[in-house]
């Protein structure tokens, strides 16, 4: 991957900051569950490249971009 590990590091923590307040234990249960798996489908190369990168799309320029058209929106998933 042509991403530095400072930047995969960032981004590891933004996403715990993102839960940062969650106090719900069935929650925090949910969120261990989830970051478990994606580690393990991530190590045991599971995921492609595209499925890794997905977490990297709003440091990408074209994520900045504005969607105008539907088939735009249509592509980004929205």
């Amino acid at each position: 991957m042509d991403i530095s590990a400072a930047l995969v590091r960032t981004k590891i923590r933004q996403e715990f900051e993102k839960h940062r307040y969650v106090n719900d234990l069935q929650t925090i249960d949910i969120l261990l569950f989830k970051g478990r798996t994606e580690f393990e489908e991530t190590m045991n190369m599971w995921k492609q490249k595209t499925h890794v990168m997905r977490y990297f799309d709003e440091l990408d320029n074209r994520s900045t971009k504005k969607l105008n058209g539907f088939l735009d929106k249509f592509y980004a998933g929205q």
